[in-house]
């Protein structure tokens, strides 16, 4: 946040910021950050689905030679 306060002061040099552009980049600054968590952990709820079909995947592949005797 602070960062991005001294970006935008850096920028714009001519004259200070007003009010309503601190707020803009406050927003837009915690917007990207919490896309960010967002996208985070949207990824690490895929790698865990991914895994969950994995691991269904082996457990079935596993199963079917000991399962094949049963319609004999």
């Amino acid at each position: 946040m602070v960062l991005a306060l001294a970006r935008a002061l850096i920028d714009h040099q001519e004259r200070p910021l007003n009010a309503a552009e601190i707020d803009a980049v406050i927003s837009q600054t915690l917007a990207r950050e919490a896309l960010a968590v967002e996208q985070a952990r949207r990824a690490v709820w895929r790698r865990t689905i991914e895994n969950n079909e994995n691991f269904a995947t082996s457990l079935t592949k596993r199963a079917a030679p000991r399962l094949s005797f049963i319609g004999t």
